[in-house]
């Protein structure tokens, strides 16, 4: 079986977010049933300089062969053409906004006759779907090939699900509700012990106005007690990170507040371990696969309640709403005087949780059997 992943950047970018991860994720959980294979840019976010370490062509990685294609080789016949070198099973496309490859890779499919399925990966759920007034025309434009006989769609979950019935106007039997593939972590690194007064807190994510850091700045600014806060992540809006720094001058002294720059993949577990508590008043989420790697990395959370991981109360972690910092401040109190043996069992709690939830040999039989079933 051939799948053609279809994404807007991935790896080695580092600026990639969540559905680079997904499609990695994907590639490793399959790799010994499926041929996976990887168009892509040759670029990060946000910056032209082609990625040093590619090269022409196909690059062999652990999981996939990657094609990394300079924007202006991104046109219907070298698209086509990269189609038709490989023969895929299926087209596997990971953006619906994305319109450099998703107009192409639609109508190639529909000229070949090859099963696509389309991940809008959030792109149509509610806190996401802004700008209806430029949105909605394209959809229309396009309308002929989304409803294609032989398109089909992954949702991550019910409220997406229900979405892209709604607005792309297809039935559910077109639609598949499938989890995305966490990252999975084979050793958590040892933690240190947690301090009554103390709290080490962490902010891991693209810095922007979605995932909400100013939200952070500011609850942080209300909590007592001695406070390390780290910040790791890709500036990917400059104003937007400067009205967080303006914010961080304001703080309190018992506050201490660093940017430390970019995490690598590999590195993330062993950066959450080394703190107490995600702090994360994401405006949305469809998946975050960095609310699952803190978990995992035995990190507790304190989410808002705009992700999949609301059932994470009374499970050792907190997603509340983002309309009052006061529960926040709260929670944030209470994990502040903590100690070891307390802190602890809501960790246990916690790694309990995610662990229920996630069963890879279950997802890897999902994931086939889809692929098998739209191949018919």
């Amino acid at each position: 079986m051939k799948i053609l992943y279809v994404v807007n950047w991935f790896f080695p970018a580092k600026h990639s977010g969540g559905p680079a991860v997904s499609i990695d994720n994907i590639c490793t959980l399959l790799k010994d049933d499926v041929e996976n294979y990887i168009v892509t840019v040759d670029h990060d976010i946000n910056n032209r300089a082609r990625f040093s370490d590619i090269k022409e062509g196909w690059n062999e990685r652990n999981n996939c062969y990657a094609l990394y294609l300079e924007e202006e080789e991104i046109n219907y016949k070298k698209l086509l053409n990269v189609t038709r070198s490989i023969n895929p099973d299926i087209i596997y496309l990971n953006s619906l906004f994305g319109y450099k490859f998703t107009v192409p890779f639609l109508k190639i499919a529909t000229k070949e006759n090859i099963p696509l399925i389309l991940a809008p990966r959030g792109e149509l759920c509610k806190n996401a779907f802004k700008k209806k007034y430029k949105k909605k025309p394209y959809l229309l434009l396009l309308s002929t090939y989304l409803k294609g006989p032989r398109i089909y769609y992954q949702s991550t979950s019910r409220e997406e699900t229900l979405a892209i019935r709604n607005l792309l106007g297809v039935g559910l039997d077109k639609i598949y509700e499938l989890p995305n593939i966490p990252t999975i972590i084979n050793k958590v690194s040892m933690k240190k012990k947690k301090i009554p007064g103390t709290l080490n807190c962490v902010f891991l994510s693209r810095i922007q106005e979605k995932k909400n850091l100013l939200g952070a700045i500011r609850i942080l600014g209300k909590v007592s007690g001695n406070i390390k806060f780290d910040i790791y992540g890709p500036i990917e809006n400059t104003r937007y990170w400067n009205q967080c720094k303006n914010e961080i001058k304001k703080l309190p002294s018992n506050i201490e507040v660093y940017y430390k720059g970019v995490v690598g993949r590999s590195d993330v577990s062993m950066t959450f371990s080394l703190y107490d508590v995600f702090l994360f008043p994401t405006f949305s989420e469809n998946y975050g696969h960095v609310i699952v790697e803190a978990l995992l990395s035995q990190c507790l959370i304190v989410i808002s309640d705009q992700t999949p991981w609301t059932d994470i109360n009374n499970n050792g972690g907190w997603a509340l709403p983002l309309e009052d910092d006061g529960e926040f401040v709260e929670i944030l109190n209470k994990i502040m005087n903590m100690d070891e043996e307390e802190y602890s069992y809501h960790v246990k709690l916690s790694d309990i949780y995610i662990k229920n939830k996630i069963d890879i040999n279950e997802l890897k039989g999902q994931y086939l059997s889809v692929y098998k079933e739209i191949m018919l």
